[in-house]
């Protein structure tokens, strides 16, 4: 699919259908365990990609909880005392857009490339209890496998837990109050930034 913007087109890296890149039919007879270890397995090698999953609660909250907080802001390691913001955005219930805040904020709103787009495929939340994610990793020069793994797992985290997701609350419904180096003070032992 391609998506056009104002000054923006790119094709998503990935089908937004969970049938278009797995035998899906073929899948569903499988147990939840075993989907889990293809599904991880099947990218493993793959420097492009990074897969994971969450379970149906994990992702009815996330859903439940982007639908009035699509933004957020995540810090990625890079070095030693050096790190930069990807700006995350929920475009859907089903994909998120995460792009280097600096980045994001040199070109309008809606323009350029994200460095990562994350897809959830839900097609075996109810008879698995399981949605299966995908993130692809569009600009490789400035975020690797191992970055994305982090910034992937903050990213649920701040969406489902009660006490973290006050931070993304605060972001998107009272900016003033977001302070960012409380933040990142409060949150350093996920973020591991010093």
């Amino acid at each position: 699919m391609i998506v056009t913007r104002p000054k923006l087109t790119f094709s998503y890296p990935s089908s937004r259908k969970l049938g278009d890149i797995v035998k899906l039919k073929l899948l569903e007879k499988l147990p939840r365990r075993r989907i889990i270890e293809i599904w991880k397995q099947n990218y493993e090698e793959d420097t492009w990609v990074y897969t994971d999953c969450i379970t149906g609660e994990q992702y009815e909250r996330i859903n439940s909880n982007q639908r009035h907080n699509r933004n957020f802001i995540l810090p990625v390691r890079k070095g030693v005392d050096r790190y930069y913001n990807l700006f995350s955005q929920f475009i859907s219930d089903k994909i998120v857009l995460l792009t280097a805040l600096e980045k994001y904020k040199q070109y309008s709103i809606s323009d350029g490339t994200p460095d990562l787009v994350v897809t959830m495929y839900d097609e075996l939340k109810s008879t698995h209890d399981l949605v299966l994610l995908k993130m692809d990793i569009v600009n490789d020069k400035d975020i690797d496998k191992r970055e994305s793994e982090v910034v992937l797992g903050n990213l649920l985290t701040f969406y489902t837990d009660f006490n973290l997701f006050r931070w993304v609350r605060k972001f998107n419904n009272t900016p003033r109050e977001f302070i960012y180096t409380d933040y990142i003070r409060e949150n350093n032992n996920m973020f591991n930034l010093s």
